[in-house]
């Protein structure tokens, strides 16, 4: 799965038809807008996840290759949520057409009753085995916020150790958050962590250990995890999520988000160096392209460091022209 390209207007904000390759650093000078494409990737997976966004009026043209079929979502939606028009096509042939002027609303050529306005097709027909398909693909968009919480709560229906029998299943798993995923990979499997554990020690080399651990509060029944690591000034005492800083923990997130990701998800990463340390980057930068082919990378940053070690024919320069 990878996104091919994509062309967006919000309000009077318009993105040009944008290509979009393997690996994909955008640059450009401040303000020209590398962060609003990526908030238009986000908001496009969003709708299409039925989730609830206040936004001015858009319109949309995104293609992604799915399994070598090329699929096409376009679409205009005002700002009362009202789906204007709305279009799906698989390799050139039109599976939804939508239309609200027209009250039209057709499947595979098949008139529909009427629906939800307010919600995308992608939601409506998610059941449908070729719509499904694109909603896992926009399932599989990642976007790197930074890392706050510090300790998860987990919600007491949920296994803290999902169970896996492979990498892979471990990797695909969408209903367990990134710690409980990292928590099932300490435990089993084991040499998969430490790989990401020494990667840790080394970018940090003061310190000793790392490990995810389950706790328990008594102001909360729900079982917890938290982050210990343990320096090598105190060899018996491990330190808690609270007390580490918020650079080890993105480096963390980072480390454990390009390790569990599945193949096919499409990684969006703004300001690449945010919150990272010179001697972060070339750990991380290598785990990037160690999953390169794997991993769609959609990066910004203005770090020399980043923009130098990314071979130039993978650039997308940004310019902007007034709100173009």
């Amino acid at each position: 799965m990878s996104l091919r390209s994509l062309k967006f207007t919000e309000g009077s904000w318009v993105l040009n038809e944008t290509h979009f390759s393997d690996l994909n650093l955008l640059v450009g000078l401040s303000g020209v807008g590398k962060t609003r494409v990526l908030r238009a990737i986000e908001i496009l997976r969003d709708i299409g996840l039925g989730r609830e966004l206040h936004l001015d009026n858009i319109s949309w043209e995104i293609v992604f290759n799915i399994d070598d079929h090329i699929y096409k979502w376009t679409g205009v939606r005002n700002a009362s949520w009202i789906f204007l028009e709305e279009y799906i096509s698989i390799d050139d042939k039109l599976v939804i057409e939508r239309d609200h002027n027209k009250q039209i609303f057709y499947f595979n050529n098949k008139s529909l009753p009427k629906l939800k306005w307010t919600e995308s097709s992608v939601t409506l027909l998610s059941g449908e085995d070729e719509i499904m398909q694109l909603q896992n693909t926009l399932h599989s968009i990642i976007s790197e916020p930074i890392f706050s919480p510090l300790l998860w709560l987990v919600n007491t229906n949920t296994k803290l150790n999902p169970e896996a029998n492979s990498l892979d299943e471990l990797q695909s798993n969408h209903k367990s958050s990134l710690i409980e995923k990292g928590f099932a990979l300490q435990n089993i499997f084991h040499s998969h962590f430490e790989e990401i554990k020494q990667s840790f020690i080394e970018i940090f080399p003061f310190v000793n250990d790392l490990r995810i651990e389950e706790i328990s509060s008594p102001h909360k029944p729900e079982p917890m995890l938290t982050i210990l690591i343990k320096d090598k000034a105190n060899k018996n005492k491990w330190i808690d999520g609270f007390s580490i800083s918020s650079g080890m923990l993105r480096t963390l997130k980072l480390l454990l988000e390009l390790a569990l990701a599945p193949k096919g998800t499409i990684f969006l990463i703004d300001e690449f160096e945010n919150s990272l340390g010179i001697n972060c980057l070339p750990q991380v930068a290598d785990m990037i392209e160690d999953r390169q082919g794997e991993i769609q990378f959609i990066l910004t940053s203005h770090h020399p460091y980043v923009i130098n070690n990314i071979p130039w024919s993978s650039w997308k320069v940004v310019t902007r022209q007034g709100n173009t």
